[in-house]
């Protein structure tokens, strides 16, 4: 989660399905009780939730929640050390955990830089070295997605996250 629940002109950014911590949150047929809250030195907040749906007999799911609130919006982080650790801790998790959920506010401009950067370096992992070219990889994600990474300075944060310049790897327009 790449956003803050209010910013700080009190507008509302998300609902909050998550903090629960005097039971569980109720919807329709689901319940989300947060297990634990702890924060990290980069700012990110980290939640285990467990999420149950009544009508299935499932035991209830385990959900690593991670919360970057600092990522300003409309803007970029004053250094990348926090969205590193995102990748870190997704990175030691098992493959078969599940799936991976990212949303900001209004899910394109956080959202799409922080899926530029996952998806580059899954790409490189596997041997593209075509993925060094995040102007193009951009522009799959907008051909998806209208205004996926929504300012210049989001797009120069991505490369700026894999230790690269964006203007050398790839045409530099957005």
């Amino acid at each position: 989660m790449l956003t803050r629940l209010v910013d700080n002109y009190r507008m509302v950014k998300c609902g909050d399905y998550f903090q629960a911590e005097d039971g569980p949150r109720e919807f329709g047929n689901i319940s989300v009780v947060s297990k634990w809250t702890k924060s990290t030195d980069t700012a990110l907040v980290l939640s285990h939730l467990e999420v149950n749906h009544r009508d299935l007999e499932d035991t209830p799911s385990s959900v690593l929640h991670i919360q970057y609130p600092e990522w300003p919006d409309h803007g970029v982080p004053k250094d990348t050390s926090a969205v590193r650790e995102i990748f870190k801790r997704l990175y030691h998790l098992p493959p078969n955990l599940g799936p991976i959920v990212v949303h900001c506010s209004a899910g394109i401009g956080r959202t799409g830089t922080y899926c530029t950067i996952h998806n580059t370096i899954q790409r490189i992992l596997a041997g593209d070295m075509s993925a060094l070219d995040i102007a193009n990889t951009v522009a799959v994600f907008r051909s998806q997605r209208i205004g996926m990474v929504q300012t210049q300075g989001l797009w120069l944060r991505s490369g700026w996250a894999l230790g690269i310049n964006p203007k050398q790897a790839g045409a530099y327009s957005l």
